[in-house]
């Protein structure tokens, strides 16, 4: 399904930027790395800002548990990575976990003061807005 949806967004960017063999391959890099920052994006909201939705959806699913697994885990190697620091990766690891959750049970706990849930919204970009 990700492939079919690949293609099909590739040919429409290709279409618009003009078409020729250039246009397809400048649109096929632009849909890979639109893929992969959506799925580096959805990752960290996965582990940072929605990790309780995540914990609750992990004791009821196998294929979740795995995904906020892995999301963790290269995340936080990822993050080491680009800091470049000599902590070993288990401890860096570690800490950016603790982290995250200390700023998602931070961002719901002010969200539940406040009694509004528009700090839990995600902000989209790009996106029509509606006038009320």
């Amino acid at each position: 399904m990700a492939a079919a949806v690949g293609m099909v967004t590739t040919a429409a960017v290709a279409r618009r930027l003009g078409g020729g063999a250039a246009s397809w391959r400048s649109a096929g890099v632009m849909t890979l790395e639109g893929g992969v920052a959506a799925v580096w994006q959805a990752g960290a909201a996965m582990t940072r800002h929605y990790w309780p939705l995540a914990a609750l959806a992990s004791l009821r699913s196998r294929r979740v548990r795995r995904a906020v697994v892995l999301a963790a885990v290269v995340d936080g190697v990822a993050d080491r990575r680009r800091v470049g620091t000599d902590q070993s990766v288990a401890a860096y690891v570690a800490a950016r976990r603790l982290d995250d959750l200390a700023y998602g049970a931070g961002l719901w706990w002010g969200a539940a003061r406040a009694r509004s849930v528009r700090a839990l919204l995600p902000a989209l970009q790009g996106m029509p807005r509606r006038r009320h």
